[in-house]
């Protein structure tokens, strides 16, 4: 098959480097002129002191070493020049290596996205996208749904150093501690992470996530006056590999820190799937709470370049203790335990290549 024509990502080093090439070839010229400037008052001092006496030869080296005003003139043109070239020279010299460090950073993340295109895992098939709500859902419970899930939100934001350490078991008040539809069970936990590091600063990086978003949910991040989303909507996700979806109806709560060393983005959802194989499901839910740790990776080396650190804690409930143990229910969970760790590459890849795309524009 035909491969993609490919953009120069070493088209702004290669100017550098030709810039380079044509201040070195200049310094050289000045230098040819400066010897043979010298070379000239050294020939006139010789003329000039062949028959005069020792003391009129002294007072005529000091005087031929006034050099005439229009050669002086010269030499010092000349004398800039190369001086100002020589910075030149250095300054585009310290730019070459920055951008050389740069280029190579963004160069491994277009060959990862070559080869993500190359090759199509797993994850690949499956989708989620936003849908429309039935009625008869937008009002089931949302008020009381979403209390509590902003008052989860908070606890989140507080332990998110914890649950990312190594090794950490989750902290206990991270999940909720009763379901939030009294009367059922609660399940086990899984815990999904996803880390990367990018080589842009974390100011940028946090405003390419904030604006994936809101892209995300349909709408512009220039509109966006708040750092708390607050929501209700319809989800689908459809694996496109077995042909299975599930739709559901979710609330979520998000909010954005934005701090001097560190930007965290936390979020609660509670996520009800009413269809699954094309037939009707109910008595089951899961509570979903997502970290999303944006920082320097290393202040102290002085290179530009962030780590973008996730982390997802799923979580279901039975309303029915029995469904527990139930065949079918407990397919439902892996797909959208599946679906959504799926969706967490998807969205990193994105806010990458939103990154990217910006740095080559």
């Amino acid at each position: 098959r035909k491969r993609k024509k490919q953009l120069n990502s070493n088209r702004a080093r290669d100017e550098r480097r030709f810039e380079v090439v044509r201040l070195r070839r200049e310094v050289e010229d000045l230098q040819l002129t400066l010897k043979q400037l010298q070379y000239i008052r050294d020939q006139q001092r010789q003329h000039s002191g062949q028959h005069t006496t020792a003391v009129q030869e002294q007072e005529t080296v000091e005087d031929d070493t006034e050099v005439p005003a229009v050669w002086q003139e010269i030499c010092a043109r000349q004398l800039n020049r190369r001086v100002k070239a020589e910075r030149e020279n250095a300054l585009l010299k310290q730019q070459w290596e920055e951008e050389k460090r740069l280029v190579k950073s963004i160069e491994k993340m277009l060959f990862k996205r070559m080869a993500l295109r190359d090759m199509a895992g797993p994850e690949a098939s499956k989708h989620t996208r936003r849908t429309s709500l039935p009625a008869e859902y937008i009002k089931r419970v949302a008020a009381f749904i979403f209390d509590e899930l902003s008052a989860s939100v908070e606890v989140s934001y507080r332990e998110v150093e914890a649950v990312f350490a190594a090794n950490g078991p989750v902290p206990k008040n991270v999940v909720t501690h009763q379901p939030l539809l009294r009367g059922g069970m609660k399940g086990m936990y899984r815990r999904l992470f996803d880390k990367r590091v990018v080589p842009f600063n974390m100011q940028e990086t946090g405003d390419a996530w904030w604006e994936h978003w809101h892209n995300y949910r349909g709408q512009s991040v220039h509109n966006a006056t708040s750092n708390i989303v607050t929501e209700s909507f319809g989800l689908e996700m459809n694996d496109l590999k077995s042909n299975v979806s599930a739709t559901s109806y979710g609330q979520q709560i998000l909010r954005r820190y934005v701090e001097e060393d560190r930007i965290v983005l936390v979020w609660n959802a509670y996520i009800e799937p009413f269809v699954f194989e094309n037939e009707p499901v109910s008595g089951v839910y899961i509570l979903e709470q997502s970290h999303v740790l944006i920082k320097p990776e290393d202040p102290e080396d002085g290179e530009c370049s962030t780590s973008m650190s996730t982390c997802y804690v799923i979580t279901p409930h039975y309303l029915n203790p029995t469904l527990k143990d139930d065949a079918k229910t407990s397919t439902l969970i892996d797909f959208l335990v599946s679906a959504l760790s799926s969706n967490i590459r998807a969205r990193n890849e994105t806010v990458e290549n939103l990154l990217l795309d910006r740095a080559l524009q």
